[in-house]
């Protein structure tokens, strides 16, 4: 099963806006040339961060320490090749357990490196590994992260964007609505469609990961993954705080649920 690089895909949906919210910007401070001067000095320095970050995710190989190759078979052919390193132990906090590396540029014929946490290899049974490293590929396989990551920050920079137009055009709302609506009903409402925005999108969110959970269900025993999601969650849950904890421990509940309706 071929897995393909999708930096590509990033640079695509966020240097366009960044771009244009640039351009904007420096419309409006023109004027004040200091301004003017940040912001494009600001903005080139994010664009350049932000397309050195998506030549190669999470980093490069070299860049790994002691990093070695893997020999761990998984039931699903994935078309990528397998290495251990401690270099994902280094803050126990984070808890990385799989990162796939994934180059903007993938040659002909390449096969993207998968590194796994050499502390979770010791530390936990090979059953539990293999659906943590197929997870992960599946994941990226299917652009998982990537459309929940776009369906937040495409969003933002198209509103800011509108905003800062509206500005340069110097839309006057009040000449168009009451005081009342213009200075409390229109910001309500605003208020009430990102938060309902923010809703769905941790509603998606929530649809991916058990979209994934169903996918691993045709090739793993529903109890190794119920046992993963119970891990994964007294893993990640121990450095969160007390209402982020009950947050999580609801939708791996559901999760949870969700494995036995299908079973």
């Amino acid at each position: 099963m071929k897995v393909k690089s999708i930096n590509k895909y990033y640079l695509i949906g966020i240097i366009p806006l960044l771009l244009l919210n640039m351009v904007l910007g420096l419309i409006l401070t023109y004027e004040t040339k200091w301004i003017f001067y940040s912001i494009l000095a600001i903005s080139l320095a994010i664009i350049y961060k932000i397309f050195m970050k998506f030549s190669c995710l999470p980093k490069r190989a070299t860049e790994y320490k002691d990093f070695r190759p893997l020999d761990l078979k998984i039931p699903i052919p994935y078309d990528v090749e397998l290495y251990i390193s401690s270099d994902l132990d280094k803050y126990d906090f984070l808890n990385r357990v799989v990162e796939v590396i994934s180059p903007l540029h993938q040659q002909k014929g390449e096969k993207l490196r998968v590194v796994i946490s050499e502390k979770f290899l010791k530390t936990y049974r090979k059953r539990f590994m293999e659906i943590a490293v197929c997870r992960e590929i599946e994941k990226f396989r299917t652009k998982s992260t990537l459309k929940i990551v776009l369906a937040l920050i495409i969003p933002i920079l198209t509103v800011t964007a509108i905003v800062m137009y509206g500005c340069i055009i110097e839309i006057n709302i009040l000449k168009h609505f009451s005081l009342f609506v213009g200075y409390f009903l229109l910001p309500f409402f605003t208020v009430v469609l990102i938060l309902t925005y923010l809703w769905f999108w941790n509603k998606y969110m929530s649809r991916e990961e058990m979209r994934l959970d169903r996918f691993l269900m045709s090739h793993f025993k529903t109890s190794d993954i119920e046992e993963y999601i119970i891990t994964m969650e007294k893993i990640e849950g121990g450095e969160e705080a007390p209402k982020n904890k009950e947050f999580n421990e609801f939708y791996a509940k559901k999760r949870l649920e969700k494995l036995k309706e299908k079973h």
